[in-house]
């Protein structure tokens, strides 16, 4: 699982090929492929930062899921033994 620092990597990462892209188009270099690159860059690294961000707040809140239900399930457990019905 990939920690929340390379995630902010894959942030910073798509604002440096944005960064990148304006100087491009600035400079209007001849050689088009680098504005490729770069946009491609943007969209590979935006897609892979939203799909490992998903992932980790699923696992947080399936964690968070059964935090409850275990808390919940003791709590009620707990009434019935002081109770007893």
């Amino acid at each position: 699982m990939m920690s929340l620092q390379s995630l902010s990597f894959l942030y910073y990462s798509v604002l440096l090929l944005h960064s990148l892209l304006i100087e491009f188009v600035k400079n209007k270099s001849p050689y088009v492929w680098h504005g490729y690159v770069y946009a491609v860059g943007m969209f590979c690294a935006s897609i892979s930062g939203v799909i490992c961000m998903h992932h980790h707040y699923n696992i947080s809140y399936t964690t968070g899921l059964r935090v409850r239900t275990a808390l919940t399930s003791a709590i009620y457990r707990k009434v019935q033994l002081l109770y007893g019905t």
